[in-house]
């Protein structure tokens, strides 16, 4: 399936421009929120969008998805197409300690009302909410996947957003913030992508999910005994094979959702292992979208496609292998992002 056009909304702004302008100027949105002290006593590092202010998830969450929307309603005009008739899939996180799960599932039902409302989805479209994390990214795309195979375009949607007071507090309280203590702790970030998705050779793609695969990790980050992490390696493994078997380009690139966290770099680290010999070359480092966008939780779609996107832009050599993953639960995921090759396509080795 393809992503034909898609918006976006990230700590640097509206859209992949200010990304690229960003990075041009060697500059991050990583910034010390002196509204919010950390447990080393010091303002906590944050990558929020400019002047977004502490006010709750929902609202966060309700303006990163507006903004994403407009992003694609620009990207989409260029095409000169009529909106399509579409589903819809949503992905928004579930409940944890500074979110009731009463909240998170209120979160969606206002994201969809909104969407109706707005026109974006028609009263009796389909639709598939589902509520999670990173992880959660490989079912999204493979609802997405299902419906487009019954001719329904779909408009997919993953947002998330840790600029709550709430949630920071409870992170703070878990000793899961980054600090001058903590170095293995997070950065809180937020992202959302609203995305037109439909069958392949509709349209030129932007970019093209090629292979999705899921997998259990049965050792989970919470549990108290030594791991053999072959969840993630499981879910890279198969999407790989899948690949292969679909006589598609061996993947130059590697983006994970490592997120600072010990056990999830151990687990990255047993991955890259198992996968020698598997991508095109030898050597590929993984590239962390967290170290900028920060964790984005439920909205690991947004930044993996946002840096599939800039590497297309800047010429950059694709497919990439994408890994899914968390610290809640055994979920582990991975899928190839496509992009018009801008260089050499490489076989799978062997």
């Amino acid at each position: 399936m393809q992503i034909t056009a898609s918006g976006l909304s990230t700590a640097f702004g509206k859209g992949l421009a200010a990304i690229i302008a960003a990075a041009e100027e060697d500059l991050l949105p990583l910034a010390r929120r002196s509204d919010f002290i950390g447990a080393d006593f010091r303002p906590q590092l944050c990558a929020f969008a400019p002047g977004a202010t502490l006010d709750g998830a929902k609202a966060r969450m309700r303006a990163l998805v507006a903004e994403a929307l407009q992003d694609l309603g620009e990207s989409f005009a260029a095409l000169g197409r009529t909106w399509p008739a579409v589903g819809l899939v949503l992905l928004t996180p579930c409940g944890d300690p500074g979110l009731e799960e009463a909240q998170a599932q209120a979160i969606a039902g206002d994201i969809v009302q909104e969407l109706r409302n707005s026109g974006w989805i028609p009263p009796d479209g389909p639709v598939v909410a589902l509520r999670g994390d990173a992880a959660t990214a490989v079912p999204a795309l493979r609802a997405a996947a299902e419906l487009t195979a019954q001719g329904r375009p779909v408009l997919l949607i993953a947002a998330d957003s840790f600029c709550c007071r709430r949630r920071l507090n409870a992170l703070c309280d878990a000793n899961g913030l980054f600090s001058r203590d903590n170095p293995w702790g997070l950065v809180p970030g937020e992202a959302a992508i609203a995305a037109l998705v439909e069958a392949d050779a509709v349209h030129a793609p932007a970019l093209q999910v090629a292979a999705l695969a899921e997998a259990e990790e049965p050792v989970p980050a919470q549990a108290e005994r030594d791991s053999a992490f072959t969840g993630l390696s499981d879910a890279a493994l198969a999407v790989l094979d899948q690949a292969e078997r679909l006589g598609l380009a061996a993947p130059q690139a590697l983006f994970s959702d490592w997120n600072n966290s010990r056990y999830r770099a151990s687990e990255l680290s047993y991955a890259m292992v198992r996968m020698t010999g598997l991508l095109a070359q030898e050597g590929i480092e993984p590239i962390h979208p967290a170290q900028r966008f920060g964790h984005v939780g439920a909205g690991w779609l947004a930044t993996a496609c946002a840096t599939a996107r800039e590497a297309s832009a800047k010429g950059a050599a694709g497919p990439a292998l994408v890994l899914c993953g968390n610290e809640r639960d055994g979920g582990r995921g991975a899928f190839i992002l496509q992009w018009p090759a801008a260089a050499e396509v490489l076989p799978f080795p062997g």
